[in-house]
């Protein structure tokens, strides 16, 4: 997220009536970003790494002057390396299966786990 700051410094540039500021939280790597309308501020979230593409999807900006300020200069900041590749992969169901978070202790009663029988088996 810092770099993402020092990219906003470097490329962004704000008018008379559209503004984008930020602070950045180095301790915790957030960046808090604002977007003000006038004298509105129209969008204000605590962004991180792994938030910041869907939350700067839905932002609510609502004049189409302001959509096109931000997204024409936000895009040139993408880049793939926030999240690995993408791999598909396949998995064969048997008749028992349990849904559970990856990090769960499947012997915990506290952890949620989901538990289904009799599923069709096969490729999902």
């Amino acid at each position: 997220m810092g770099e993402l700051a020092q990219l906003i410094d470097e490329h962004f540039s704000n008018t008379e009536q559209l503004k984008l500021e930020y602070d950045y939280d180095s301790n915790y790597d957030t960046l808090t970003l604002r977007i003000i309308v006038g004298d509105e501020v129209k969008f204000n979230a605590e962004l991180d790494i792994y938030n910041v593409g869907y939350r700067t999807q839905l932002m609510g900006l609502q004049s189409y002057e302001a959509i096109r300020w931000f997204y024409s200069q936000w895009e040139q900041f993408k880049r793939d390396t926030f999240y690995g590749p993408i791999e598909l992969a396949s998995i064969e169901l048997g008749t028992d299966v349990i849904i559970a978070d990856p990090c769960s202790n499947l012997d915990d009663e506290d952890d949620e786990i989901i538990e289904l029988k009799n599923v069709k088996q096969g490729d999902g």
